[in-house]
């Protein structure tokens, strides 16, 4: 049954230019290989790297750099990258998102928020929503909030219409899409309902420029991170973190399964790759529903 609690947007919504600040230190104050993105002009293939703080693909210090003080040390985990960059980089701007700065700590605060809603709301580890998104901030907040509790994230792209989209959200099994209302004209919320009166596993789809997102992202404090840590202590390395289709051009979309251990060795790769170093700011040009955008 489709929830009711979204709106309709009747004007597509304003370009938002999306950057990331590639602002991280080693844990021995070592910066990264001499900066190469800023002279080049390439645009930055990575939306998470900088949570990282390593300088080559390196297991051990991946291990060392996501697993916090508590952790064992084979907890790889997205949130615990997050969480160690909001703690190491309280002040540092990480993203920014048409004229919105946000700090690694603010993404943390909202993203533990949010996955107090969605675990309010019948979610668990192991079910999956999805996102259909520009490059925006809410698309990470979203992300992280659900891996943070072992939901993983089905990344569609905008550009995406009916019939791909529905085989998309059949096949993964989506319980839950966040979409933006419309792009280019295009009304999501008006094909959603028609795509959801047909997949009785699909409980609900939430405009993300929507009151109703708003307040979940300004859920109760107490209440959402009391529900986030509960859900937070069953995830591992080895969950399902995203779900990413192929193009389908040779056949049917095929759904490629991420973990949170390989997008991390990923993003540590592309740390290594890019030579980022302390204080670089990239365009992320890439779509974050592609896994050159989000690693």
């Amino acid at each position: 049954m489709l929830s009711p609690h979204y709106s309709m947007v009747s004007a597509p919504p304003e370009v938002r230019h999306f950057h990331c600040n590639l602002t991280f230190l080693l844990r021995d104050g070592r910066p990264a290989e001499s900066n190469q993105i800023a002279t080049s002009h390439k645009p930055a293939r990575c939306a998470f790297h900088s949570l990282m703080g390593i300088d080559r693909c390196d297991l051990t210090k991946l291990h060392a750099m996501t697993a916090s003080a508590s952790d064992t040390p084979h907890r790889v985990l997205l949130q615990n990258a997050l969480h160690r960059a909001a703690t190491d980089h309280v002040e540092v701007i990480a993203y920014i998102d048409g004229d919105q700065r946000f700090s690694f700590q603010d993404l943390e605060n909202v993203s533990w928020r949010l996955a107090g809603a969605l675990t309010r709301s019948g979610l668990t580890r192991g079910d999956r929503i999805a996102v259909i998104s520009n490059n925006q901030i809410e698309w990470l907040q979203l992300f992280f909030a659900a891996t943070g509790i072992g939901v993983a994230v089905v990344a569609l792209s905008p550009r995406y219409r009916e019939s791909e989209i529905e085989f998309m959200l059949a096949d993964s099994q989506v319980k839950a899409v966040f979409t933006v209302s419309q792009i280019d004209g295009f009304d999501f919320l008006l094909m959603l309902n028609d795509i959801a009166q047909r997949l009785h596993g699909l409980h609900h789809v939430i405009a993300i420029d929507s009151d109703f997102f708003a307040a979940m992202t300004e859920a109760d404090e107490a209440r959402s991170l009391a529900a986030y840590e509960a859900a937070t202590a069953e995830v591992q390395p080895d969950d399902l973190a995203m779900v990413i289709y192929t193009s389908g051009t040779t056949g049917r979309p095929k759904g490629c399964a991420l973990t949170h251990a390989s997008l991390l060795a990923s993003a540590a790769a592309q740390a290594q790759h890019t030579r980022t170093r302390p204080g670089d700011l990239v365009q992320l040009a890439n779509p974050l529903n592609h896994v050159g955008g989000i690693t």
